[in-house]
């Protein structure tokens, strides 16, 4: 959810119209050519591609992260041999 709301704060790279029957949803209207030929997406600024926006640049972000003490641990691999 955080991730759309910050692709939100940037320009629109899609036309999204009204959603069926609610008034914070929208659909897109056509999809991408790039989407429709099955090729990789045009860097851009925006992550996330989506068919409906649920979310605009002033909806409120989730609290997110690592809760409490976090350590960080290392692995050597090593072959067995048997």
């Amino acid at each position: 959810m955080n991730r759309l709301i910050g692709d939100e704060q940037l320009p629109r790279e899609n036309e999204y119209g009204p959603g069926a029957g609610s008034t914070n949803v929208s659909g897109i209207v056509k999809l991408p050519d790039w989407y429709l030929q099955g090729k990789p997406r045009p860097s851009g600024g925006r992550v996330a591609f989506v068919t409906w926006s649920h979310y605009d640049k002033e909806s409120l972000l989730l609290e997110s992260g690592l809760v409490g003490p976090v350590r960080l641990l290392t692995a050597v691999r090593r072959a067995v041999e048997g």
